[in-house]
């Protein structure tokens, strides 16, 4: 059966429609699941700040399962992933860590933050602001 010139182009003309909606279709359903879905990153802890005693505090940040402490003194770097003995004050919204053990006295030390999800579609926040303080006891 043969068509005619009109018909042919109908048929390219719904074609190509079909292409286009079908291809628009593919294109917003992948928006979505990557809007709905798309890693968030939690935010950099903030105002960490070492009390006399030897506890480092910073603000808890939401959503964060665990933190990561970077301390540098000189060319000793140490990282502690923090997943217990850390405590969370929760009338301040302030997290808590004794560093006694991690620090020495008569040294100068930069510490930085991290908060850490386990959630796949969290990221890790980056490190806070450096906080320089020097041990003198």
């Amino acid at each position: 059966m043969k068509l005619s010139k009109s018909v042919a182009k109908k048929m390219i003309a719904f074609a190509i429609i079909m292409l286009l909606f079908v291809g628009t279709i593919a294109a917003v359903t992948y928006y979505i699941a990557y809007n709905l879905y798309k890693p968030t990153m939690l935010t950099a802890p903030t105002n960490v700040s070492l009390l006399d005693n030897n506890i480092l505090t910073w603000d808890e940040v939401q959503g964060a399962d665990n933190y990561t402490i970077h301390i540098s003194s000189g060319n000793d770097d140490i990282t502690l992933n923090i997943f217990d003995n850390m405590y969370t004050i929760n009338e301040l919204n302030k997290v808590v860590y004794d560093l006694s053990s991690q620090i020495e006295p008569d040294k100068n030390y930069v510490i930085a933050v991290r908060a850490n999800s386990e959630e796949s579609n969290i990221e890790n926040s980056g490190y806070s602001e450096n906080y320089t303080f020097t041990q003198t006891e």
